[in-house]
């Protein structure tokens, strides 16, 4: 049993390249792994708690048989994987996630649409100690150097495939300074971004690069 919001969730139903997939698949079946430890450690702790009250002279707390819903297809069923137990790798020794925790993160946010406060319940609920905070550097500065070099090539690429664009900025104050918003755009594609001089020291600087 997992997560409610996450038991209708099929991989393979997901409009995802194969990698993507790959990793979601193999992240569901973590999440299913660490949910059912979960529920055995706490089993095991109430079992304790209750020898231990029964050596005071206490009553345990009394056993009730949950209801269980209906049982339906998980992640490790659907994707007929099998869990293993190993060593940790050395970079998330120590750690209550890795790499592909955070590639999972970055996928729901960006591609799922996936709100962020969504992401950290979801994350949270699993038993995965991580913060708001976390989720929000994650997304927005763990790997800005990354995505602002993808973001720039791919705006290159435009400028190169087009003769023409709509260009338009904005300024506004951000902590003070002076920026601007600057947006270009054609029928196929549009690039947004902030940036500190306005729109013709912009253009004609990335139509130069181009």
């Amino acid at each position: 049993m997992m997560l409610d919001g996450l038991q209708d969730l099929d991989p393979k139903r997901e409009n995802l390249d194969p990698f993507c997939r790959e990793i979601l698949t193999r992240l569901l079946n973590e999440i299913e792994a660490i949910y059912k430890e979960n529920q055995e450690l706490r089993a095991e702790n109430q079992r304790l708690r209750d020898e231990i009250a029964q050596l005071k002279g206490h009553k345990g707390k009394p056993k009730i048989k949950a209801n269980r819903p209906p049982k339906s297809a998980t992640s490790s069923e659907k994707a007929k994987g099998q869990f293993y137990e190993a060593q940790l790798p050395v970079g998330v020794r120590g750690k209550s996630y890795g790499k592909e925790l955070e590639a999972f993160v970055v996928m729901l946010y960006y591609q799922l649409r996936v709100p962020q406060e969504k992401i950290l319940k979801l994350l949270q609920f699993q038993g995965i100690v991580i913060s708001a905070g976390k989720i929000a550097h994650l997304l927005s500065q763990q790997y800005l150097e990354e995505f602002t070099i993808e973001r720039n090539e791919l705006l290159k690429a435009g400028l190169a495939s087009t003769s023409y664009q709509h260009i338009d900025d904005t300024g506004m104050r951000v902590k003070t300074i002076q920026n601007y918003q600057l947006k270009i755009q054609h029928l196929d594609w549009v690039s947004r971004g902030n940036l500190g001089t306005p729109l013709a020291q912009n253009y004609l600087s990335l139509k130069t690069e181009a």
